[in-house]
């Protein structure tokens, strides 16, 4: 695959800049009007106004603003796609999945951007956010805490789909039969890889709620027998042992520094000799590079949880790894591609 090829998923952002035009795009998805005109190809106003039961004057407005946003164009009083917009349409799930939580965590940046700027604990404390991604509520699988756990997956789930895109592209894992992915989330990422290398058998190590909604998740697809879930609770139980490829997808970053150290050094106990360790997450980036957009809120508020490469590249260099690789892929951020081998 090649890189415009796995780039193309982000061709969404430049319609979730601006929260005005976002925000419209959100309410055209969630009223039908989105999936109208997929149907339609083009519809007059005053038919939409009667299949949307929308008043006219409003729908002026909505139109108006996807119009300034360049989803919908119009001609002859009728609306279309503008064809930047088709382009994007096989990532509706994705548009949906980014708007929906940037508008969760919106307050985050509108009334607590100060908070933020003095004190990344203090912000912690306070944001919606880290309400959201509260894994103190995924210890005892109760619907309510499946119903929490499903908010934010279903997010994650989405952003894993397309970004392991990138990370098929740049490994080879042939050799590799028996993985384990720490902190595996819905399954999402374990799913793509055993579909790109059909050698592969996945555990999915997770805590109990979120294995429990995850293998729902997987569930869904067929040809999935080869992704287990088994629970484990990574602070307190060691990583178990007998894994040739151990994985760690945008894990790390939700560990405080000594977790993260600590975590690392029982994987080297675990892996399996000749085996190999991959991480693959965010990576600390500067903002002037990577301009803060409003479908990009969600990933930006974590800004003080990324680091650089360089911090798990010299542990690995202490803890005794070899053929210690890194690569940085360009993504909605930067992303670091760790692999290393026991």
């Amino acid at each position: 695959m090649t890189a415009q090829k796995y780039q193309h998923y982000l061709e969404v952002d430049q319609f979730l800049q601006c929260a005005i035009g976002a925000k419209a795009l959100l309410t055209a998805l969630q009223m039908g009007l989105i999936d109208h005109l997929i149907n339609t190809e083009r519809e007059s106003e005053r038919a939409l106004s009667q299949q949307l039961h929308l008043h006219p004057d409003g729908l002026r407005v909505l139109l108006s603003v996807l119009k300034s946003n360049g989803v919908l164009v119009s001609k002859s009083n009728t609306w279309s796609f503008t064809e930047t917009f088709r382009q994007v349409l096989c990532y509706l799930d994705l548009i949906r999945c980014k708007l929906e939580m940037a508008m969760e965590v919106s307050d985050d940046y509108f009334q607590n951007l100060d908070v933020f700027a003095k004190s990344p604990q203090e912000f912690q404390q306070q944001s919606k956010l880290f309400q959201i991604f509260d894994y103190s509520k995924l210890l005892k699988v109760t619907p309510a805490n499946c119903a929490h756990a499903a908010r934010w997956m279903r997010y994650t789930t989405v952003l894993t789909k397309y970004e392991t895109l990138a990370l098929i592209d740049h490994v080879s894992l042939e050799r590799f039969e028996n993985a384990i992915d720490l902190g595996g989330n819905s399954g999402e990422f374990a799913r793509q890889l055993i579909h790109a290398f059909p050698k592969l058998s996945f555990t999915v190590a997770d805590l109990p709620v979120v294995c429990e909604v995850g293998h729902r998740h997987v569930s869904s697809f067929p040809d999935t027998k080869n992704v287990r879930f088994q629970t484990w609770d990574l602070r307190a139980e060691p990583v178990a042992s007998g894994f040739d490829l151990i994985s760690c997808k945008s894990l790390l970053h939700d560990w405080p520094l000594e977790g993260a150290r600590e975590l690392l050094l029982k994987i080297r106990h675990a892996v399996k000799p000749g085996g190999m360790l991959m991480i693959f997450e965010r990576a600390k980036w500067n903002p002037d590079d990577y301009p803060w957009s409003f479908g990009e809120l969600p990933i930006r508020l974590f800004h003080y949880s990324y680091r650089h490469p360089d911090i798990y590249r010299t542990w690995l260099e202490e803890d005794g790894w070899s053929h210690i690789n890194v690569q940085m892929i360009d993504l909605d951020v930067p992303f670091m591609l760790i692999q290393a081998e026991r």
